[in-house]
C-alpha cells in the first residue's frame, strides 16, 4: 500500500512489482511497462495508460467468488479504473477480475485472452478493441461502445449487454450462451 497519486510514471519499468492497493488516482502511467505486475485493490481513477503493457498482469481480487456478482459486490472488487484512459493499452492475457473500468476509454485496446469475468464495463469505449477470446463471464458492459471490436471466440456467460449496439461487433464462435440483452436500443 502506497500513494502513487499524480506520479509521473510514464515509460517506467514496472515490471513484476508488486503495487497491491496502492492509489494511482491521475498518475500518468503512458507506455509504462506493467507487465507481471500486481495490481490488486490498486486505483487508476483518471490514470492515463495508453500505450501501457499490461501483459500477464494481475488486477484481480483474490479470495473473491465470481458467483452471483451483482451491484453490491461491485464495490468490493478488484482494482477502480474509473475513467482511465487505456487507449491501445496492451492487457493480453491479463487477469483483470472484478475490477470497475466505468466509464473508461480502451479505444483500440488488446485484450486478447484476458480474463474480464465480473468486471464492470459500463459506459466504456471499447471502439476497435480485439477482445478475441476474452472472457466477459458476468461482466457488466452496459450502454458499452463497441464499434469495429472484435470478440471472436469470447465467453459471454451472463455478460450485461444492456443498450449495447451488436450490429458492428465481430462474434465468430463467440459463446454468447445465457448473456443478458434486455432491451432492442442501441
Amino acid at each position: 500500500n502506497c500513494d502513487l497519486g499524480g506520479a509521473q510514471l510514464e515509460g517506467a519499468d514496472l515490471y513484476g512489482a508488486d503495487l497491491t492497493g496502492t492509489n494511482l488516482k491521475a498518475t500518468n502511467c503512458l507506455k509504462a511497462d506493467l507487465r507481471g505486475a500486481q495490481l490488486k485493490g490498486s486505483d487508476f481513477t483518471e490514470a492515463l495508460l495508453s500505450g501501457a503493457d499490461m501483459r500477464s498482469g494481475s488486477l484481480m481480487m483474490t479470495g473473491d467468488s465470481l458467483d452471483d456478482v451483482g451491484d453490491d459486490d461491485a464495490e468490493l472488487a478488484g482494482p477502480r479504473l474509473l475513467r482511465a484512459n487505456l487507449e491501445g493499452a496492451r492487457l493480453s492475457g491479463a487477469i483483470v477480475r472484478k475490477a470497475d473500468l466505468t466509464g473508461a476509454s480502451m479505444r483500440h485496446a488488446k485484450l486478447e485472452g484476458a480474463d474480464l469475468s465480473g468486471t464492470q464495463l459500463r459506459d466504456v469505449d471499447l471502439t476497435g478493441a480485439d477482445m478475441s477470446r476474452c472472457d466477459l463471464t458476468n461482466a457488466r458492459l452496459d450502454r458499452a461502445t463497441v464499434s469495429g471490436a472484435k470478440m471472436d471466440g469470447a465467453v459471454l456467460k451472463g455478460t450485461n449487454l444492456i443498450g449495447v449496439d451488436l450490429s458492428s461487433l465481430a462474434l465468430l464462435n463467440a459463446d454468447a450462451s445465457a448473456a443478458v440483452r434486455v432491451d432492442d436500443s442501441p
